[in-house]
This record gives structure tokens, sequence and C-alpha cells, in this order.
């Protein structure tokens, strides 16, 4: 009896389907440690805008005065993400905010999708005893921790306390507004999962 080379339909159709539950838990555990990972990447650059900004206060007494002039705050002023195919990262001049306090974000290049940062970072409130400043994903960019979860939003505050508010679905540990001391996240981001 001759042996044929090659596989029958029936191998093939179960490693297809071994396959095919494999693929399916492990893309929705993928899809939440990346959200994650981008979490992680808004934390610490919201952990750079409270440095300068805590800098600025011990240097002048104020959070809202640089050297040269008052920082001002405009809607349009989201620095970073702008959609899901482009950024703003040219805020070079003086009188733009993350200028004025010494935040950049490197690589931030437009129209390279490796080289855009995933959220958009904008100072919301600014007086002379208390700041806001917030990293948002914006339209159409969404970081998904599970499946129906849509765009996140984080802040941090002149107390250092950082705020993790997820859109539909909670992917961290606790209400979907949380309040995360800067010390207890750790590796996976997040707060915990």
């Amino acid at each position: 009896m001759k042996r044929s080379n090659g596989f029958s339909l029936v191998e093939l159709m179960v490693v297809v389907g071994i396959m095919g539950v494999l693929v399916s838990i492990a893309l929705p555990r993928f899809q939440t440690y990346q959200a994650r990972s981008k979490r992680t990447e808004a934390i610490s650059l919201l952990s750079q805008i409270f440095t300068l900004m805590t800098a600025n206060y011990n240097e002048f007494g104020t959070y809202k005065k640089n050297h040269k002039e008052q920082i001002t705050l405009a809607a349009s002023e989201h620095y970073g993400r702008a959609d899901a195919t482009s950024a703003n990262c040219a805020f070079s001049t003086a009188s733009k905010w993350p200028s004025q306090i010494g935040f950049s974000i490197s690589p931030c290049n437009s129209g390279v999708s490796k080289e855009m940062p995933f959220y958009a970072y904008w100072l919301n409130k600014v007086t002379d005893t208390e700041f806001l400043a917030i990293a948002e994903a914006p339209t159409g960019v969404v970081n998904k921790c599970k499946t129906g979860s849509f765009n996140d939003e984080l802040s941090i505050n002149q107390e250092k306390e950082i705020k993790i508010r997820i859109d539909g679905v909670n992917c961290v540990k606790g209400s979907e507004n949380t309040n995360i001391a800067l010390g207890t996240i750790a590796g996976g981001g997040g707060g915990g999962g």
C-alpha cells in the first residue's frame, strides 16, 4: 500500500480550527496589553508635564506664569495625536504652552504612524495654585482594552494624582473615574488587571 504525501482535508480543518481558537483567545489579551502599554506611555508624559509645571511653580511661585509671560491656554492647543492619521507636532513657538513649560514628545512626526504619539496632550486648567494636564485619545483613535470599549482619557494635577477615565468599559481596577497614586503604577500600567 502506497502512502500519499500531504494532509487530508480533515487534518487541515482540525489545524485551522485549533488556530482559530488560539487567535480568539490571544487577540483580546494582546489588545488589553497594547492598551495598557499606550496608557503607561501617557502616564510617563503626564509625569513629565507635572515635573515641568512643578519646576515652574518653584521658580516663579505660580503655575500660570513662566519667565517671560503668562501661560496661555486654548482649546485648539492639543499637542501630539490630532486624529487617526495625523499629529500636531509643531509647538515650537514661545507663545504655545508646550514651549512655555519646555514639554516635548519625541519622536513626533505627523503622517508617520510609528512616530506619532498615541494621545493628544493639553493643559485644561492653569491657575496660580493648581493645574490639570490631560492626555486624551482623539476621535478615531481607539485604545481598546476590551471589546466594545471607547477612547480613554488620563489626567494629572498639582497633587500628582493621576485619574484614568475610560468611556464605556473599565480597563482598570476600581471605578471608571479612578484615582491612582503615581507610585502604584508599575509594569503593565493601568493600575492592574
